[in-house]
């Protein structure tokens, strides 16, 4: 009869089995819900932009780096991944420790384990059955086996990971130069985006006006279709460009808030020196340069550790053909009452070979040896490759330094462009084309010289990272961000002991926005010539080469500059003869002004002058202001430079 407790026992066992058999075979993939996902991005947002430092200040360059270096991502995810290396090399030290095991169980029968047995001697079965085990019994015991193979496995797997755990803070060197390279970019962009925005937004906006006038003109049919046609054009081609480079500018603040970890639509505003710009001389030789990259580059090092990972790799796996030794000594206890001996230790050494692999062997030990042929010459072409990228990055320094010469140089004829336009503007001697042009060539000009800049930060950035130069701030996390923030300001001072000054030409600004465009086509940077040609004085010593170079400019152009005329003050229409040392007196037009009906902008128009074209005074206006110089034809007395 099988015992009530055996037979409980039994029950529930097999309840549990089926169970756990039902639970098994209703495993289902389960899709996240839109709460799960609200809830889990909820969690990441106050994770992500928790202890954050308000930005109430306009920040500075160290500051932003600081920033950067703290709270970035990427910077944060391969600082974890050293962590956890560091913890894999911790936990990888008890693998090299024997194996110390307890276990305990209960056995129990529904029946007695009896046995008969018969005599050696003479053959004869005995006629009784015995048995030495109870139908239940509990069984103990605490071992320790200790295999050496398995203790030299994990012996080089604890050093491969330790080689990793130096790989992941080479990584994390590589990240914080990328970081240092890119946040000073990335400031620069940033600082050319808050000064240069709000001026290309003023000029879009006058561009804006100038076309709905050009239009209205068209509609009005003032001057001939192909004209308009071209004055329109030229104006839309300085509208695309001044958009692009609205959202050029529309991004780099984004940027820089997403490097600093900053939340979406943060304020920012940058500390840009008044004093002028230092741009770092670099001061490494090519061949100091050369050795420091083969010795110090983060990619250098990881692949030397890498390599070293390929021969443990190799002799671990050469281990494994070895035998395996076992020892092993336990202490075991079960509570059988026919037992003489309830407690008991035992101690013991086992050796184990698999036979076929020997037959693998003389291939094991060729791949090794190929494979660590590979790794070298993977290493022979990154020492390659480096020596190529120390020596482009020296190019690509030193042509960022001419580049911020060429760009600060051009900046500031662009400027004093942009001022003499305005001026001629207030006075009323430009159109509206000129300013326009004037000022979005001064504009991207000045973007170029920021960029110019920006460029020149990357290079110097980039030269610290091809050498392996650490930027020395201490330990990132470690103080307040004001701290950091002045270790990197002295890391950046100390850094640059010879510094080249390249001071911001800071834009004066006229009565009208004074920053233009430089077109990107060549049919723009010829606008350019002709508009700047066109608005010298053109009292010229041949009238004929006057008229050829008026002949060179597009009629758009020359409509446009005539224009210029229609700025000029409301005089009073009428004609009153009136004696004048001008009268009967030749003189020369100086720029391109329309002839009309009567003494007046509101007369219709006659002809085109051209700089250059002469004439004799006829008659004055009422108010002094208009001179006549034919039949019903008048123009405006400034534009008449008269003869001595």
């Amino acid at each position: 009869m099988i015992p009530l407790s055996i037979r409980k026992i039994a029950r529930k066992s097999s309840l549990l089995l089926l169970s756990a058999l039902l639970a098994g075979c209703a495993v289902q993939p389960q899709k996240l819900t839109n709460q799960e996902l609200l809830s889990q991005k909820e969690s990441d947002f106050a994770s992500m932009f928790a202890n954050r430092e308000a930005v109430d200040h306009p920040l500075s360059l160290s500051e932003v780096i600081a920033r950067s270096l703290r709270y970035n991502m990427d910077h944060r995810v391969k600082r974890m991944e050293a962590a956890l290396a560091t913890r894999q090399l911790d936990l990888d030290k008890f693998d090299t420790l024997p194996k110390l095991t307890t276990s305990a169980g209960y056995t129990g029968r529904d029946n007695v384990s009896a046995s008969s047995s018969y005599s050696i001697a003479t053959g004869a079965m005995m006629p009784e059955r015995s048995t030495s085990q109870d139908r239940e019994r509990i069984t103990a015991d605490l071992g320790l086996t200790w295999n050496l193979l398995d203790f030299g496995v994990s012996y080089y797997n604890a050093k491969q990971n330790a080689d990793r755990q130096l790989i992941a803070q080479e990584r994390e060197r590589k990240v914080l130069h990328n970081l240092v390279q890119e946040s000073r970019s990335a400031f620069w962009r940033a600082a050319a985006a808050q000064q240069l925005a709000p001026r290309v937004a003023a000029t879009v906006k006058l561009a804006e006006s100038a076309l709905a006038d050009a239009q209205k003109a068209e509609k009005s049919q003032l001057r001939s279709p192909l004209e308009s046609l071209r004055y329109r054009k030229t104006l839309l081609e300085t509208l695309r460009q001044l958009e692009a480079t609205q959202q050029e500018l529309s991004t780099a603040k984004v940027e820089l808030a997403a490097m600093m970890t900053l939340p979406p639509g943060t304020p920012l505003q940058l500390q840009i020196p008044q004093e002028g710009l230092t741009a770092h001389e670099w001061q490494m030789p090519l061949t100091e340069m050369e050795d420091s990259a083969l010795m110090r580059q983060p990619d250098m090092r990881e692949m030397a550790y890498q390599s070293r990972i390929t021969a443990t790799e190799n002799r671990k796996a050469l281990l494994k053909l070895l035998p395996g030794i076992s020892i092993n000594m336990s202490h075991q206890y079960d509570d059988n009452s026919f037992a003489m001996h309830q407690e008991w230790n035992e101690a013991g050494m086992r050796v184990s070979l698999n036979l076929l692999n020997l037959l693998s062997a003389p291939d094991q030990l060729a791949f090794a040896e190929a494979n660590e042929t590979v790794t070298q010459a993977k290493r022979q072409a990154l020492r390659m490759a480096l020596l190529m990228q120390v020596h482009i990055a020296h190019r690509q320094y030193e042509a960022a330094h001419t580049q911020l010469q060429r760009s600060e140089a051009l900046f500031r004829v662009e400027k004093d462009i942009a001022q003499h336009t305005g001026h001629k503007a207030a006075q009323d001697a430009q159109s509206v084309l000129d300013r326009i042009a004037s000022e979005t060539n001064a504009i991207l000009a000045e973007l170029r010289y920021y960029l110019a800049l920006s460029q020149l930060q990357s290079a110097v950035g980039k030269m610290m990272a091809t050498v392996g130069q650490d930027p020395e701030v201490g330990i990132i996390q470690e103080g307040s961000l004001e701290d950091l923030s002045k270790r990197v300001e002295q890391w950046l001072q100390s850094n640059s002991a010879r510094k080249q000054a390249a001071s911001i030409p800071h834009q004066e600004h006229a009565s009208t926005p004074t920053h233009p465009t430089n077109s990107a086509t060549a049919q723009a940077g010829s606008f350019e010539q002709q508009t700047t040609r066109s608005a010298a004085p053109a009292a010229s010593s041949s009238e004929q080469s006057n008229k050829s170079a008026e002949a060179e400019l597009p009629a758009a152009v020359v409509s446009a500059l005539a224009d210029t005329t229609e700025k000029l003050p409301d005089t009073t229409t009428g004609s009153a003869t009136k004696e004048s040392p001008l009268l009967g007196r030749k003189g020369t037009v100086q720029l391109n002004t329309w002839v009309r009906r009567g003494p007046g902008k509101d007369f219709d128009k006659v002809r085109l002058l051209h700089p250059g074209d002469k004439l004799t005074v006829l008659e004055l206006s009422g108010d002094g202001q208009w001179l006549r110089i034919g039949q019903n034809a008048w123009m405006h007395s400034k534009l008449l430079a008269p003869h001595s």
